[in-house]
């Protein structure tokens, strides 16, 4: 299953990203994890739930400490690129997102 390498959108420190690594996919259901990789300190892994694919549409719920972060996603059509926003469930404000790449 792949892991997706990105950064939150306008990259306001190229320090930061973000890794999901989708563990498991039933039907339309992904599992996995995200993990958040700060400039500075430890990293954050917490659990993917309520995600889902359906065609190039991915959605991606996930849970880092007190905070619950959504992600809704988009797939080129040759699978090679994401594009997409993403939010947290406090502030509810879509944000650009960017992927470094997609890993096999």
């Amino acid at each position: 299953m792949p892991n997706l390498v990105g950064g939150w959108g306008g990259r306001p420190n190229p320090a930061e990203s973000f890794i999901f690594t989708i563990t498991s996919q039933q039907g339309n259901n992904l599992q996995g994890t995200l993990t958040f990789r700060p400039a500075q300190g430890a990293p954050l892994t917490g659990p993917l739930f309520d995600s889902t694919i359906q065609g190039n549409n991915v959605t991606i719920h996930a849970q880092l400490g007190s905070e619950t972060y959504n992600f809704m996603l988009t797939l080129s059509a040759d699978g090679r690129h994401m594009t997409g926003s993403w939010s947290t469930a406090r502030t509810g404000l879509l944000q650009p997102i960017n992927f470094d790449r997609l890993v096999g």
